[in-house]
């Protein structure tokens, strides 16, 4: 009977295990990384088709993902959609005030859209963050 109780736990054990891997892989985080990581590759590759598909589905699994809308309007811009490129950029901004690369990002997408004040703006935010970069 002990050997039957000891093999019991054993099982009761194994099987909260492959719980507890499997749910901490379905997190949003882990869904939203797998899917960023596959993304930066595509990017790599030159395969932003399938950059897009892969930084909706980060942001699906995580809406406050500043580094994936700077990603995505990095590809919006390049593809000369600059109405998406400066919601998404924006957007990283917003959530992530202090992410100079995507202020400057926002800068160049509002002087692709002739909005110079804006840009101006934009620079000059870097700069007061951060002197040395001027």
């Amino acid at each position: 009977m002990t050997r039957m109780r000891r093999a019991w736990w054993q099982v009761v054990a194994l099987l909260l295990i492959v719980v507890s891997v499997t749910s901490c892989a379905r997190s949003p985080e882990a869904r939203r990384d797998r899917a960023y990581a596959r993304a930066i590759k595509y990017i790599g590759q030159a395969k932003t088709n399938e950059a897009i598909l892969e930084l909706r589905n980060a942001l699906k699994a995580d809406p406050r993902f500043a580094e994936g809308h700077y990603r995505r309007g990095l590809i919006f811009r390049e593809r000369g959609w600059l109405g998406d490129a400066k919601r998404e950029i924006a957007r990283a901004v917003e959530l992530k005030p202090d992410h100079k690369e995507a202020r400057l990002g926002l800068a160049q997408v509002e002087l692709d859209l002739q909005a110079f004040d804006e840009a101006i703006a934009q620079a000059q935010k870097v700069l007061a963050a951060d002197p040395a970069s001027g």
